[in-house]
């Protein structure tokens, strides 16, 4: 099965390294993987996007034209790519940090700003999202997920990062999985 997921933000909120752990997770389940990011020439607050394909059979074509799944997490993000996501779609994003004004996609709402704070550090928000993603969409395994994100954080942050993907599945879980 294809799945089509972009991810947009800004700098500095984890969306391309979303995108990277998310795309090793599929090599891990042995899936075929395109991952391309673009991003403005700021270090912090520029845009960023992550466009990642994950597929069972061979990826013919390496573009994320018309998502099945957008993530975002800023109005720019929204502003730039809401109108790229397929009729069928859905929309993962965060409130506090988004507001959603399209009535012909589903728009579901994860918390992940806010419960990275109640853990304790709002890095994590992108892991959180990363929990959710894997929920609603089920293009990678949760045990591949958690290998994937334990092998590329730094060391001493695995427990935060493992309480986090814990919140982002549970949240995920809250709102409903893609059928």
């Amino acid at each position: 099965m294809r799945h089509e997921i972009r991810a947009s933000g800004v700098g500095g909120q984890g969306v391309i390294t979303l995108g990277k752990i998310f795309g090793k997770a599929a090599l891990y389940d042995k899936k075929q993987i395109i991952m391309t990011e673009a991003y403005g020439p700021e270090v912090t607050g520029g845009f960023a996007r992550a466009d990642v394909i994950i597929d069972d059979d061979m990826i013919d074509y390496p573009m994320v034209n018309n998502p099945e799944v957008l993530v975002v997490l800023d109005n720019e993000g929204w502003d730039r790519d809401g109108k790229f996501v397929r009729s069928d779609g859905k929309i993962i994003y965060d409130s506090a940090l988004v507001q959603i004004d399209d009535g012909n996609t589903e728009a579901i709402e994860i918390p992940a700003f806010n419960t990275a704070l109640e853990l304790g550090n709002k890095v994590v928000m992108n892991v959180v999202i990363m929990g959710a993603l894997q929920v609603l969409t089920k293009a990678v395994s949760r045990e591949s997920l958690e290998k994937a994100l334990i092998e590329s954080i730094p060391k001493g942050y695995e427990e935060l990062n493992r309480k986090a993907l814990q919140k982002g599945f549970e949240l995920g879980e809250l709102a409903g999985g893609m059928n």
